[in-house]
């Protein structure tokens, strides 16, 4: 027992970040991005009139993770109307991730 507990501790969560994704029955397209959109220097963006999201190709491992819930969260703030500030999606962004990295 105390053997599967370190094995355990030794793999963290991955968060799988799939081509689609269903958000309040909408179908969303992941789409990696190579250059910027728009004029925008930022990891990623979320377009909710066509259901996509973009994330910045040159991303990988946390980072990359992290990105995709940042996104989840603006749609799910777009398509809500929650108005929810940018400072206010980054630190549930930051909250959740670490939640899911640690299960």
């Amino acid at each position: 027992m105390h053997r599967q507990m370190i094995l355990k501790e030794k793999t963290k969560m991955k968060i799988k970040i799939p081509q689609n994704i269903d958000i309040f029955g909408h179908q969303y397209k992941i789409i990696n991005r190579d250059e910027k959109i728009s004029g925008v220097d930022s990891f990623g963006s979320h377009f909710g009139r066509v259901n996509r999201i973009y994330i910045d190709s040159k991303l990988r491992g946390s980072v990359r993770e992290s990105c995709f819930i940042h996104e989840l969260i603006e749609a799910v703030n777009w398509h809500l109307q929650l108005k929810l500030s940018h400072e206010q999606i980054t630190g549930l962004e930051n909250g959740l991730f670490q939640i899911f990295k640690k299960l």
